[in-house]
């Protein structure tokens, strides 16, 4: 983050390990989003599922978003309205159809009573599904729907630095990506249902349902 602020001094940074105010010299109210390590729990336990998420935000306009994965030497990047890469090459989300055909990515947030009630949500989702994968790091999960390797991707509690590069990556690889009431997500909101744009309406319309049953 030294590098950013010194390259960008009057832009903020917004980032887990703390925030940090710009000078205010651009006028441009722009700010980097930054998380070092996305899936922290992963990285301490030897599981290679962990990224270092940086984004570029104007106000609320996501700019462009890298997510890096280390273990696999990989990245992903985007610029709005140029596209989405994984290293130099351009990607599309999957062209899943049906539910039948998912692969379902769930996010898992802490404490046990909001881990119970989100497992508790997907009992009627998921078994229609193909296969299920946690894979602890919500950057990649966008992300691996933006390069067709899951559909859907749940959380109902991100923060702005979990979730900001890996939804522009998603956005602009063909991505859709809302809050739980169907809303375009807008960045900072911490609920996120992503998924390949055929089956969207689907998976939202069995959550609505759980969350009114």
């Amino acid at each position: 983050m030294s590098t950013i602020s010194a390259a960008f001094p009057g832009h903020d940074i917004l980032s887990e390990e703390g925030n940090r105010a710009g000078d205010g010299s651009d006028g441009q109210g722009f700010s980097w989003v930054v998380d070092p390590v996305d899936g922290t729990t992963n990285y301490y336990r030897g599981l290679p599922f962990f990224s270092v998420s940086v984004a570029l935000v104007q106000g609320k306009q996501l700019l462009v978003g890298a997510v890096y994965d280390p273990s696999r030497d990989e990245l992903f990047t985007a610029i709005r309205g140029l596209g989405a890469w994984l290293d130099e090459q351009p990607i599309r989300v999957a062209d899943t159809a049906t539910l039948e055909e998912t692969v379902f990515g769930l996010g898992s947030p802490y404490g046990a009573q909001a881990m119970r009630r989100n497992l508790d949500l997907s009992l009627d989702i998921v078994p229609r599904c193909a296969t299920l994968r946690t894979i602890g790091s919500a950057a990649l999960s966008l992300c691996y729907i933006a390069s067709g390797r899951m559909d859907v991707y749940m959380h109902p509690l991100l923060s702005p630095w979990d979730t900001a590069a890996g939804a522009l990556v998603l956005k602009e690889a063909g991505g859709t990506m809302t809050d739980w009431q169907g809303r375009d997500w807008q960045f900072g909101g911490p609920e996120v249902l992503a998924s390949s744009p055929k089956v969207h309406a689907e998976v939202l319309a069995l959550l609505h349902a759980a969350l009114e049953g």
